[in-house]
């Protein structure tokens, strides 16, 4: 049995909870053994994924606090097991199918079954939200990721933008969209979309907005 802190990020409440047997369970106020699903508040929506951030040791904001002595994981609110193990100094929650996880400053992904996607080997992360590649730094360079973690632009972007949404009308009136990002490399603007590909090489000294 070990002590653990499951954390609700959208209620920023810590709760306190044990740990046996791979499984995590909540302690009620009266200092008792109660199932994870407790923790769900209303019905759970059938796109989300039902895992929960939980910690081992002490933590104290900010992550880089001296003090912040912790481990994070993440759990299956469903069954109380342990998706992911509570080895990295931060786990963020699922985004997309993905978890940016943190390790010794250094940021990489995990999917649902804990499986590390490409390495824990970057400076910093965007994430993948709509988007089928996700905007990676490495030193003072942007590349870019695909889910499998595989790279898709190595690193050599001085700066990237937001992913901007481009609306489309074909022919027959169904409206489609698609995301695009400004980059800069060598000082000069481009476009590519969120499959990977140039719409315009950074060729230009400035680009102006999509529309």
């Amino acid at each position: 049995m070990e002590q653990c802190k499951i954390y609700d990020c959208e209620w920023h409440a810590h709760f306190s909870g044990v740990i046996i047997d791979n499984k995590v369970y909540v302690l009620d106020e009266e200092n008792k053994q109660a199932h994870v699903s407790t923790l769900v508040r209303g019905p759970w929506e059938d796109s989300l994924l039902p895992l929960m951030q939980f910690y081992i040791g002490h933590y104290d904001e900010p992550l880089d606090s001296e003090d912040n002595h912790s481990k994070w994981g993440l759990i299956n609110l469903l069954t109380g097991e342990i998706a992911v193990p509570p080895i990295y100094d931060y786990v963020y929650p699922f985004c997309a199918g993905l978890a940016q996880v943190i390790l010794n400053k250094k940021v990489g992904f995990v999917d649902k079954t804990g499986k590390v996607i490409g390495g824990i080997v970057w400076d910093e992360a965007h994430t993948f939200l709509g988007a089928a590649i996700c905007a990676v730094r490495q030193g003072s360079l942007w590349g870019y990721i695909g889910r499998d973690g595989n790279l898709i632009f190595e690193p050599q972007f001085e700066e990237v933008g937001k992913w901007e949404k481009l609306s489309q009308f074909p022919t027959y009136g169904e409206e489609r969209s698609r995301l695009l990002a400004r980059v800069k490399k060598d000082g000069k603007y481009g476009w590519i979309d969120d499959q990977g590909n140039y719409l315009l090489k950074p060729e230009f000294d400035s680009v102006g907005k999509w529309v």
